[in-house]
């Protein structure tokens, strides 16, 4: 068995827990079971994954001080000593405290992943609060030796290929639970782009710059570029008032949050997929945006401003540099599909299974 804890929200349409799901899964089918401790609905529960799937989920009704983490810790030293041990633990980086340290030192193993390496940078040019974020993150450097001491592995998705990793760090990529749910894409008919941009809009999306070039190119050709967002986020606001201020309303749309099979309902309208445009605003040049892979899965080609972690650049991706020429990403995209079949994608995309990634990384009992 295996804990797996993590301080974000139990949610059906937030991107990141799709992928904290996918990540509970695959570890149950590694340890026979996973138990996920985390927020839900202003509580804090445990969920219960058995053999790939699934199985309960129940509240933690001994937590006096929910926001206090010291609680949150004890809580589920509590449970667990009731049920299953505190052998293996997996736990996703946030804030260190003083109580984190004093718990992870209960686990004989310790996997502590770090779900962007480097992070510094990006969280603090696109915090809105960089004062409170400095500090934050000079709590991070200050913890770090001790979380370092007692972890028995880092498992970090690098941002930059050059990146200098430490002894204990091994590099993952994000990947997806289940290739054999997908939408069959025949690719609309048309010469016109049709762009799908998938989860939380931050600055570093570059959807802005998207915005702007669909703007330019729409002007002054026949053909032209439609753009439609899913997600929600502070900057959505922003990039709706770009919207309107281009007067572009009619070919760039804001569809809100979606769930998993709402979104394989609507994948097979598009023919590109918008992956991360402006990774230089988080210094970074590795795109690791889990929707690359899904977008692959369900018939898209994608378009990134950086490398993509186990695909081809001009097959598989378009990446662009200073730069956007759609008339280029169209015959990108005019090659694609000419070249593959979904089927095809659907093989290549198998092997980015988090257990195969688990695998490699040797996360085991």
């Amino acid at each position: 068995m295996i804990s797996y804890v993590t301080f974000l929200e139990i949610s059906n349409t937030d991107g990141i827990f799709k992928k904290i799901d996918s990540q509970a899964k695959a570890l149950s089918l590694i340890f026979g079971k996973c138990l996920l401790f985390s927020y839900y609905k202003e509580n804090f529960a445990v969920s219960t994954y058995v053999k790939g799937k699934f199985n309960h989920k129940e509240i933690l009704n001994n937590i006096n001080n929910i926001k206090s983490k010291k609680h949150i810790f004890k809580s589920i030293k509590e449970y667990l000593l009731i049920n299953g041990g505190m052998k293996n633990l997996y736990y996703r980086h946030h804030i260190p405290t003083i109580s984190l340290i004093k718990f992870i030192k209960s686990f004989n193993k310790i996997y502590y992943e770090i779900p962007t390496y480097p992070y510094m940078f990006e969280q603090l040019y696109n915090s809105r609060h960089k004062f409170k974020t400095s500090i934050r993150l000079l709590n991070d450097i200050f913890f770090y030796p001790f979380i370092y001491k007692y972890s028995t592995k880092f498992l970090i998705v690098k941002s930059r290929k050059n990146v200098k990793l430490c002894s204990k760090m091994t590099p993952i990529r994000n990947s997806i639970s289940n290739p054999d749910q997908y939408s069959i894409n025949n690719r609309p008919i048309g010469s016109s782009i049709k762009i799908i941009g998938v989860g939380t809009v931050y600055p570093y999306h570059g959807y802005d710059i998207l915005i702007n070039a669909l703007s330019k190119y729409n002007l002054t050709n026949t053909s032209k570029v439609y753009f439609d967002i899913v997600g929600e986020s502070y900057e959505i606001e922003k990039l709706k008032k770009l919207v309107n201020s281009l007067n572009i309303s009619n070919f760039v749309h804001f569809l809100g949050s979606k769930t998993s099979v709402e979104l394989l309902s609507i994948y097979p309208k598009y023919n590109l997929g918008a992956g991360t445009i402006a990774l230089f605003r988080r210094n970074a040049d590795i795109d690791t945006a889990l929707k690359n892979y899904e977008y692959m899965l369900n018939g898209l080609p994608i378009l990134t401003s950086g490398i993509v972690d186990g695909l081809s650049e001009n097959l598989h991706y378009y990446k662009i540099n200073k730069n956007i020429d759609f008339n280029l990403i169209s015959k990108f995209i005019d090659n694609f599909y000419n070249k593959f079949s979904q089927n095809d994608l659907i093989n290549l995309i198998k092997q980015f299974t988090w257990k195969k990634e688990y695998e490699k990384a040797e996360v085991k009992k």
